[in-house]
């Protein structure tokens, strides 16, 4: 490898580091158009805690979110460069330490949905991955995320982990029921 190619990625993995969310464009192997993906940094994480507060739904004991409750829609922004303003959801995520997990838009919501990480925010993507990410095993690493809607809507995130994968449904503004 030649010096200024390592010097290159070098300055690639600083970059990745002080920006904590890489977005790519993922080719779907479809006709429709390729998926923004946030590739999230381990140390965006805002906290770490040993237990999982009441609410909170586990899955494949990598992931867990408050999946039962209708999450409160915040401010509007225009996130999209046409199309109704969008309506924003901000709630943690909670993810164990050394797992690689995915949380996607479900198909049907790729249009109309998209997800927002901690940082750097303003990044607007259909997926995200996180880790594997340090810690102690027994711990739960905290993330947090937004869903952004252009009205109170039921949307379906897919959750990946340890080769499973779950439909969740998540209130925003208005119940799944």
């Amino acid at each position: 490898m030649t010096r200024l190619r390592k010097m290159l990625l070098g300055l690639a993995a600083i970059a990745i580091t002080f920006v904590g969310l890489v977005v790519l464009t993922i080719d779907r192997g479809d006709p429709g158009p390729p998926l923004l993906e946030a590739q999230v940094d381990c140390t965006s994480q805002i906290d770490v805690v040993s237990y999982i507060s009441d609410g909170f739904q586990v899955f494949h004991d990598t992931i867990a979110i408050r999946s039962k409750i209708i999450h409160q829609l915040g401010r509007r922004d225009n996130i999209l460069p046409s199309g109704p303003p969008f309506r924003g959801s901000k709630f943690p995520i909670l993810v164990r330490p050394g797992h690689n997990i995915q949380i996607s838009l479900a198909d049907d919501f790729l249009d109309s949905v998209r997800l927002e990480w901690s940082e750097p925010p303003g990044e607007f993507v259909q997926r995200v991955s996180i880790g594997p990410c340090a810690g102690e095993p027994d711990d739960w690493l905290v993330f947090v995320s937004s869903i952004w809607v252009a009205e109170p809507s039921c949307v379906d995130l897919i959750f990946q982990s340890s080769g499973r994968q779950s439909l969740v449904p998540v209130s925003i503004g208005k119940s799944c029921t």
